[in-house]
């Protein structure tokens, strides 16, 4: 059997699993891994198949493994369903051994943006806060800053230092309310960035920051 026809097979018996689930009764019961691939919850089923990946799919090669978990992160965010475990399946990716590749990372820290809530937020942080992780925090950072959390301002802000995220970083400040005026200085000195997303991120917030001191100085807010 081709690596091709291989694939397509996984992946028919991955539709045929969300199918069946589609159709099936729902069940308000707690059932078991072993259960879970009969659950009437099409996320169940995508849950399922992230957490046992290798074993539901068969594949020993590790492309072909972090392809599944991307198209997987991807379908469990398209539903945008915030229950049956999907963002914990998801941040499980983030301490899986043997680590799984950057692309994987990236693509389940953009899933998070559709399926983490407020619940998640120690999670999150820890996530953010980890340099080890590189550019692949940029999904989390934004996650972070939709919450829309005042305690997170100082998280982000703190990975201005760090290049691989420092666009993201910046650009995430002049979305938090009440607006961080007093960090002006701090986004200021990138505004020469030799990286054209740094000079523009630096740009766009520095201009949002000084709006909201020129409104709270003309008493409108």
């Amino acid at each position: 059997m081709t690596a091709t026809s291989r694939r397509e097979r996984v992946y028919r018996r991955l539709a045929a699993d969300l199918a069946h689930a589609a159709s099936s009764p729902h069940s308000d019961g707690h059932l078991g891994v072993a259960d879970m691939r009969r659950m009437s919850c099409p996320t169940c089923v995508l849950v399922d198949w992230l957490r046992h990946v290798e074993e539901r799919s068969g594949f020993t090669d590790s492309s072909e493994v972090d392809q599944l978990r991307i198209d997987l992160c991807r379908s469990l965010a398209s539903t945008g369903t915030r229950d049956c475990g999907a963002a914990e399946a998801v941040i499980d990716q983030f301490y899986l051994q043997p680590p799984v590749s950057a692309e994987v990372l990236t693509e389940a820290a953009q899933a998070l943006r559709e399926l983490a809530s407020r619940d998640h937020h120690v999670e999150l942080s820890r996530l953010a806060a980890d340099r080890a992780l590189g550019a692949c925090r940029s999904g989390i950072l934004e996650c972070l800053t939709e919450h829309g959390q005042q305690q997170d301002v100082h998280l982000v802000a703190d990975q201005i230092s760090d290049p691989s995220v420092r666009a993201t970083a910046i650009a995430c400040l002049r979305r938090f309310r009440p607006t961080p005026v007093h960090l002006i200085g701090t986004v200021e000195a990138y505004l020469y960035d030799p990286d054209s997303a740094v000079r523009e991120a630096a740009s766009r917030t520095v201009a949002v920051l000084y709006a909201a001191v020129f409104a709270a100085n003309s008493g409108a807010i």
